[in-house]
C-alpha cells in the first residue's frame, strides 16, 4: 500500500489540498490535478513512464472535462 499512485482531480484548491495531505500521510503518493483536461494530459503522459496511477479520485463536475467523461 505505501507505494500506491493516486491521482486526486478536484477543482477546488481547498478541497484538493486536504485530500492530498490525508492521502500522503496514510503513506500514498499524490499527484493532483484542478480540471478534467489537465487530469487526462497527466495520465497520458504517466503512461509513457514509470510513474503510472493505481488509482484516480476525481470530482464528477470539472471545468473541460467531467470526471465522468475522464474516466
Amino acid at each position: 500500500m505505501k507505494n500506491r499512485h493516486i491521482l486526486v482531480v478536484e477543482d477546488e484548491e481547498q478541497t484538493r489540498f486536504t485530500l492530498s495531505i490525508i492521502l500522503k500521510k496514510a503513506g500514498y503518493k499524490v499527484t493532483t490535478a484542478a480540471d478534467g483536461l489537465s487530469a487526462y494530459n497527466k495520465i497520458n503522459s504517466a503512461r509513457e513512464t514509470v510513474e503510472s496511477f493505481d488509482f484516480l479520485l476525481t470530482d464528477i463536475q470539472l471545468p473541460y472535462m467531467t470526471g465522468l467523461e475522464l474516466i
